[in-house]
């Protein structure tokens, strides 16, 4: 669990109310470092108004790779899917005759290959496999540099299969038949956009091909593969011989999400009971009450120049890292953040959040909150256009919290020396 650094969700003003309220910090608006804090304090409603806000916290800042081999950063800042590890998969099978108007002559030859190999890509980062993503890739693209040594020209299909660490399936995407020269490297490109490829890459549209990685893979399957030849003279096919068929790949695409595309990344900020355990609010006898209609509230102004429509729920946290139930504790946004709808122009977003205690036992253990984070494409309301074909970007893509501000409904009393 992270103390009290300043990234995107410690931006939301969780730490301000923390440090700016309860731990005596000093900033330029307000100074509680020489009350006597064992009195209460607070009218029906008091706002501490302030003029903190955040630099602009960069996606790298939020979106981390956690060491990925397939999710990179390009040099211009863009996420993209990029991965090549210089390994060749085989697969070897004897013809299986198909004889043509019932002659010996004229001949068929069906190669079964089956399977070719297995695409071990490894771990993804966490806010693409968390539970909940959905990565509906814009333009994926799986380059193959195929060679056979099968006499003629063959037409190939096959079943990509993508699977979790454990080996669980988690896609299914059936390859359209394709044809390669025989005796000869081809490059074939599998692409869900149908855009013209470079010189003579011979290109196969899979419309389904973002299936592929709606829940990121840890390994993908090349199975089921069968080459089919044209129909020639059987003295040409050796029956007895084992014909080869062997690839090496690259799979790339920019990180542009298509409709129905989210996102998760989830923080926690822990280190605040030492400044909470002692807090009650008090109700109009003078007597500690439940805290059901006292509650804490932070405002904002959010800018933000991701392409994503964004949505954050939480949850307390104990000092053990245990969630704290909503029935003690919620944590209550009022709207979602608005998107940039193009990545670059800003989104203005006035964003109150809303910490409400259900009992005045909860400060006892409050160690921290534990927030999620869910950018989506599509407007979770209905209300927006689908944020689709925007590259995410490391660097240029940003958001800043300004303004930043809390308000105290209700009295609070406690003992801060």
């Amino acid at each position: 669990m992270r103390n009290f650094r300043l990234n995107f969700l410690l931006s939301l003003g969780i730490s301000l109310f923390t440090c700016g309220l309860l731990t005596s910090c000093t900033d330029n608006t307000y100074d509680l470092s020489n009350v006597d804090m064992t009195m209460g304090f607070g009218l029906d409603s008091i706002t501490l108004p302030s003029n903190n806000s955040t630099e602009a916290i960069r996606m790298d800042e939020v979106l981390r790779l956690n060491n990925s081999k397939f999710v990179v950063i390009q040099d211009n800042g863009d996420y993209a899917i990029s991965f090549n590890d210089g390994k060749k998969l085989s697969a070897s099978s004897r013809p299986v005759p198909e004889y043509v108007n019932g002659s010996t002559r004229t001949v068929i030859p069906h190669f079964n290959h089956g399977y070719l190999g297995t695409i071990n890509l490894g771990r993804a980062p966490e806010f693409m496999e968390a539970s909940g993503a959905v990565i509906n890739l814009n333009a994926p693209i799986i380059n193959l540099n195929i060679i056979t040594d099968t006499p003629d020209d063959v037409s190939i299909t096959g079943t990509l299969v993508g699977k979790d660490k454990d080996g669980n399936i988690l896609s299914s995407v059936d390859l359209p038949p394709f044809k390669i020269p025989a005796n000869k490297n081809s490059i074939v490109s599998l692409r869900k956009q149908k855009l013209k490829a470079k010189g003579d890459t011979i290109t196969s549209f899979v419309q389904e091909l973002s299936n592929l990685f709606e829940r990121i893979p840890h390994s993908i399957d090349i199975t089921n593969v069968v080459a089919i030849g044209e129909a020639t003279n059987a003295d040409k096919v050796k029956m007895d011989f084992a014909y080869t068929i062997s690839t090496t790949y690259k799979i790339e695409a920019p990180l542009a999400l298509d409709e129905g595309s989210s996102i998760v990344y989830e923080d926690s900020f822990s280190g605040w009971n030492e400044s909470l355990k002692d807090i009650s609010f008090i109700g109009e006898s003078g007597k500690l009450t439940s805290a059901t209609q006292n509650y804490l509230k932070m405002e904002a102004e959010v800018e933000n120049h991701v392409p994503l429509y964004m949505v954050f729920s939480g949850n307390g946290i104990d000092n053990n890292g245990n969630l704290i139930s909503s029935e003690e504790l919620s944590i209550e946004p009022n709207q979602q953040i608005a998107p940039s709808e193009n990545g670059v122009s800003p989104s203005h977003t006035h964003l109150i959040l809303t910490l409400r205690p259900k009992n005045n036992e909860v400060f006892k253990k409050l160690n921290g909150i534990k927030l999620f984070i869910k950018g989506y494409t599509n407007d979770p309301e209905g209300k927006g256009k689908p944020m689709t074909n925007i590259v995410l970007n490391a660097k240029s893509q940003t958001i800043s919290l300004t303004n930043i501000r809390t308000t105290i409904v209700g009295k609070l009393v406690g003992n801060f020396n």
